[in-house]
C-alpha cells in the first residue's frame, strides 16, 4: 500500500490508513519483555525513585498521580472546567518532569538527562518533508544532545527554535476514553508518526511510542525487522511501568534512542545532508574508514517501516588518512536479510576472472561492508531486539481458525514464503525457533457490538450511530473518517534484517527516474535493453539469476547501461525446496508472481529461471513504450495523437495498475497473446517506432516458446541448459504455427536456431533498411499535459520520487498534509 499512488498521492489520512494496512496487525508482548528487551538499560533504579516520589507526594498508591488530583483523563474531561484532551494531558507534562528529576542511579554518578518532553498542540515540528503533523506528545533531545542544532550558524533562519522531527526521539498520542474510535485514531497516529520518524531522519535505526486512552497505554516499538506494542498497563496506577519507560529513555544516550552514530547531519549548501561512515576491509586488505558527504538522494525507498529501506545517495568520499582520495561516487545504505549473500560479494564472485567487456556490464564496487555500532554488526535481532524474535504462533494454530479459501493468502501475510528462503542456500543456518511466541494486535478494532459484514442494528444508540459509519465495501463498520474496509489478521513475518553499506564508482540514472523526467528517448531503450540482455547472459552462463529486473535497476552510463542491485541474486539450481517471491512487482514474471508453472501448473517446485529475468526485461520495454508516449521535439501534441494517448493510458493502466492486485493472468495471458498487441492501435505510430516495438513483439514470441520448452520437462536445475541447449528461431523466419512445433533435432531448423539469449540479442540490434532506432523522446503519458510548457523553456520536469516497487508517481502535494 505505501508503496503505491495511494500512499505517494494521497493526503495525510490516507497514507496513515496505507501504513497500517501494510502492517495489519503487530505483535503484541507483555509490558516485561518490552522493557528487559526493548527499553535501553539507563541504570534507573526504578526502586529508588518510586521511594523517592512517593515522599514528596508525587505519587501514592490510592491516589495515584499528585497532578492528576486523584481522578483519570476521562474523569476530568468530564469536568466543565477541563473538558478539554489538550488541558487534560498538559499535566503529563510534570508527571515526567518530576519522574526525570527524582530519578535515582544503580551508580553513584547521575548523568544529565538527554532528553526533554514536550508537547505541541499547536505547533508542527518542521519536517524536511513538510508534512504538518502533530504529535501529541515527544521526547525532544536536549540542546547539548541535539544533533540538527550543533552547528546553528548554518541551520536556516526559519528552523532556528523551532521543534524539528529530527530531534524527536520517541512520540506519545492521547485520548479522553479508551473506546473503539479512539484506540483506532491513537493507532492510526502513532504509526504515522513512528513511520514519519524512521522515513524523514536517516539517521535512525529505530524508534518508540506510546499511547494513553483514559488510563490505559501501551508501548511501542518499530524497527526495520518488526514493529511491536505491549499488553496494556494502567499508567495511574503502575507507575513503576511509567517510571522506567519514561526516567529509561530520558537518560539514554543517543544511540540507544536508535539514532545511528555513523552518520551525522549537516546543513550544506541548500539542504540537509549526510556525513556517513563506512569502515570494512579494502582489497588490499587493510580496514579503512572512510566517509560520505552525500550531495543528494538519489532514490528513497523507505515508505515501509519494516523492510530493506534502501536509500541511495550520490557522495563525495573522504578518505581520514589519505587526503588526496576524493571522488564522487553513489552510496547505497540498506537493510539485507541476515541469511542473504551481501551484494559486494556476489559481484566479486560473479565477476571473477571476467574480461573487461563483460565487468563493464555492472558497476564498479569501491567499499562495501557491514555497519558496526560500536564494535558490533548492526543487526535488528542481535543488537536491537537483545537477541529476541518476537514472533506471531504459528501458522498451523493460526490457520485452523481460516477457511479454506483463505489458506494461501494467510500463509503469504504470514510470510511462510519469507522464512522458508533460508532453504534456498543449502550453506545457510536454519533460524532459531522463535523465543516469545507473541499474540496478534489487530491495528483496527470493531466495537464490541459489531462485526465486520454486519449492518448496525436498529437498537443501537443514536450517539452510536453517529459515529459509526457503513462502509461501502462489506458493510464494515468504520468509525474513522477514512473508512478502513479490511483488517489484516496476520503480519508480514519478516526476517532478521542486517545493515549493510556499499559504494560504486558510476554515477548514472536508473532508466525508471529518466523516463519520468522526459529525458528518455526511444534509442536509450533499445540500447538498454541491448546491454541489460548481456548481462543477464553473462550471469547466466555463471550460473546466476538476478530476480530483480526493472527499470529502475538498470542504470544508464555513459550511453550505455549497467544491471545493479544484485541483492537478490543467486546461484541457480541450489537449493530449489522452496519457493520465494523476489522482484519489483510491475516487471515480475506472470509465473513469478503467481508462483506456479503456466503449462504445468501442476508441478510443485517453482524455481525463478534465467527465463524468468529475460520476461521482466521484456516487461521493462513494454512499460517505456506502453506507458510513455513518443512526442515531437518541435511541435504539439495534436487532438488526433491525443487520443492515441489516451488509448495507451487505459492499456498501460491494465498490465501496470497503481495497486498491486491479482493480475498475474492479465500479465500471462500478454506474454501468450499477439491478440493484445494488435488491440492497441500500435499502427498509428510512425515506421521508426513500430519497428521498435516489432522487436518487442519478437522479443515476447521468444520468451514464450522457451517457457513453453522449458516447462516440457521439469524440474531444470542446470543452468547451462538456459544459456547452451535452449534455442529457439526468429519469429520472423517461423510462423507461429511451426513456432510452436519447433525441435532442435530437425536438421532443417538447425541453422536458424540459436541460444535464447544470442536470439533476443540479435533481434534487439539488427536494424531494418529505413526503419532505424527512433531518436524520440517518451514521455509519461500522465505528464503529457506538460509537455507545451516544455516546449517554451526546453527545462526537463523534476524527476518524481520513488518508493521501492512503485512507477508513474507524481510528487507530494504539500499542501494537504496538515494534521487537524
Amino acid at each position: 500500500m505505501s508503496a503505491t499512488n495511494v500512499f505517494i498521492k494521497g493526503n495525510l489520512e490516507e497514507q496513515k490508513e496505507a501504513v497500517c494496512k501494510d502492517l495489519g496487525s503487530v505483535p503484541e508482548i507483555p509490558v516485561d519483555l518490552m522493557m528487559k528487551y526493548i527499553i535501553p538499560n539507563s541504570q534507573v533504579d526504578v526502586s529508588a525513585t518510586m521511594e523517592t516520589l512517593k515522599k514528596g507526594g508525587t505519587w501514592s498508591e490510592t491516589a495515584g498521580w499528585l497532578d492528576f488530583n486523584g481522578q483519570t483523563p476521562r474523569e476530568l474531561g468530564n469536568m466543565k472546567t477541563h473538558n478539554k484532551e489538550t488541558e487534560v494531558f498538559l499535566r503529563l507534562r510534570s508527571v515526567y518532569e518530576k519522574i526525570v528529576s527524582s530519578a535515582k542511579f544503580h551508580s553513584a554518578i547521575a548523568p544529565p538527562p538527554t532528553l526533554s518532553y514536550e508537547q505541541y498542540p499547536n505547533i508542527a515540528p518542521v519536517s524536511d518533508t513538510g508534512v504538518k503533523t502533530r504529535p501529541d506528545g515527544c521526547g525532544v533531545l536536549t540542546i547539548a544532545q541535539a544533533i540538527h542544532t550543533a552547528n546553528q550558524r548554518d541551520i536556516p533562519l526559519k528552523e532556528i527554535g523551532k521543534p524539528n522531527w529530527f530531534d524527536i526521539a520517541f512520540v506519545e498520542e492521547y485520548k479522553l476514553e479508551d473506546r473503539c474510535s479512539d484506540t483506532n485514531d491513537n493507532i492510526y497516529k502513532i504509526i504515522w508518526s513512528l513511520h514519519h520518524i524512521m522515513s524523514v531522519d536517516h539517521r535512525r535505526r529505530y524508534a518508540f511510542g506510546l499511547t494513553i486512552g483514559d488510563r490505559t497505554t501501551r508501548i511501542w516499538f518499530c524497527c526495520r525487522q518488526t514493529v511491536l506494542v505491549s499488553q496494556p498497563f494502567d499508567f495511574i496506577k503502575e507507575a513503576p511501568v511509567l517510571v522506567r519507560f519514561i526516567a529509561s529513555l530520558a537518560y539514554a544516550s543517543p544511540t540507544q534512542l536508535g539514532y545511528d552514530p555513523t552518520v551525522s547531519l549537516r546543513w550544506r549548501g541548500d539542504g540537509w545532508h549526510y556525513d556517513i561512515e563506512l569502515t570494512s576491509q579494502m582489497p588490499d586488505g587493510v580496514i579503512r574508514t572512510r566517509i560520505y558527504e552525500t550531495t543528494r538522494v538519489i532514490c528513497d525507498s523507505a515508505n515501509n517501516i519494516r523492510g530493506r529501506a534502501t536509500r541511495v545517495y550520490e557522495a563525495t568520499v573522504k578518505d581520514p588518512e589519505d587526503s588526496s582520495i576524493s571522488q564522487t561516487v553513489v552510496l547505497k545504505d540498506s537493510w539485507v536479510d541476515v541469511g542473504r549473500s551481501k551484494e559486494g560479494d556476489t559481484l566479486a564472485a560473479l565477476l571473477e576472472g571476467a574480461k573487461p567487456k563483460e565487468k563493464e556490464l555492472f558497476l564498479t564496487v569501491i567499499q562495501h561492508g557491514v555497519v558496526k555500532i560500536n564494535g558490533q554488526d548492526d543487526s535488528t535481532e542481535d543488537l536491537i531486539l537483545g537477541g529476541q524474535t518476537f514472533c506471531n504462533p504459528p501458522v498451523d494454530e493460526m490457520a485452523k481458525a481460516l477457511d479454506d479459501d483463505d489458506d494461501d493468502i494467510f500463509a503469504e501475510e504470514m510470510g511462510m514464503l519469507n522464512v522458508n528462503e533460508h532453504a534456498e542456500n543449502s550453506n545457510q543456518p536454519i533460524p532459531k525457533p522463535p523465543s516469545y511466541k507473541a499474540h496478534l494486535y489487530p491495528l483496527y478494532h470493531y466495537p464490541p457490538t459489531f462485526r465486520p459484514g454486519v449492518k448496525p442494528s436498529s437498537s443501537l444508540s443514536k450517539a452510536t450511530k453517529t459515529s459509526a459509519k457503513v462502509s461501502t465495501r462489506g458493510n464494515a463498520i468504520d468509525s474513522l473518517p477514512h473508512h478502513t474496509h479490511r483488517v489484516l489478521r496476520a503480519p508480514i513475518v519478516y526476517s532478521p534484517k542486517i545493515h549493510y553499506r556499499i559504494a560504486f564508482e558510476e554515477i548514472g540514472n536508473s532508466l525508471l527516474s529518466v523516463a519520468d523526467s522526459g529525458e528518455l528517448r526511444a534509442a536509450d531503450v533499445s540500447q538498454a535493453l541491448q546491454d541489460t540482455t548481456l548481462a543477464l547472459r553473462f550471469m547466466a552462463k555463471r550460473g546466476y539469476i538476478h530476480r530483480d529486473v526493472s527499470a529502475g535497476n538498470i542504470i544508464l552510463y555513459q550511453n550505455r547501461a549497467k544491471l545493479a542491485d544484485l541483492e537478490f541474486a543467486k546461484e541457480y539450481g541450489i537449493g530449489q525446496s522452496s519457493y520465494v517471491r523476489t522482484g519489483t512487482y510491475h516487471f515480475m514474471s506472470g509465473e513469478v508472481a503467481r508462483g506456479r508453472y503456466t503449462h504445468q501448473p501442476t508441478f510443485e517446485a517453482f524455481a525463478h529461471n534465467p527465463i524468468h529475468d529475460l520476461e521482466s526485461l521484456w516487461w521493462v520495454g513494454v512499460w517505456c513504450t506502453m506507458w510513455h508516449y513518443p512526442v515531437p521535439d518541435d511541435e504539439e501534441v495534436g487532438d488526433s495523437k491525443q487520443e492515441h494517448i489516451n488509448l495507451m493510458l487505459t492499456h498501460g493502466n491494465q498490465l501496470f495498475p497503481s495497486y498491486h492486485g491479482v493480475a498475474e493472468q492479465t500479465r500471462i495471458d500478454e506474454i501468450y497473446s499477439p491478440v493484445t498487441y494488435r488491440r492497441r492501435g500500435l499502427g498509428q505510430y510512425d515506421k521508426p517506432m513500430k519497428s521498435f516495438i516489432s522487436r518487442l513483439e519478437r522479443f515476447r514470441q521468444c520468451i514464450a516458446w522457451a517457457h513453453r520448452k522449458t516447462q516440457k520437462l521439469l524440474p531444470r536445475n542446470d543452468a547451462s541448459y538456459f544459456t547452451d541447449v535452449l534455442r529457439v528461431s526468429d519469429p520472423l523466419m517461423v510462423s507461429a504455427t511451426d513456432l510452436h512445433n519447433v525441435e532442435d533435432d530437425n536438421p532443417e531448423n538447425v541453422g536458424r536456431m540459436r541460444p535464447v539469449f544470442d536470439m533476443i540479442y540479435i533481434i534487439l540490434t539488427r536494424t531494418v533498411v529505413g526503419m532505424g532506432v527512433p531518436d524520440q523522446l517518451l514521455w509519461p503519458l500522465d505528464s503529457i499535459k506538460q509537455h507545451s510548457d516544455w516546449l517554451k523553456t526546453k527545462k526537463y520536469p523534476e524527476p518524481r520520487i520513488h518508493a521501492h516497487g512503485a512507477v508513474n508517481v507524481h510528487h507530494v502535494n504539500k499542501d494537504i498534509y496538515d494534521d487537524k
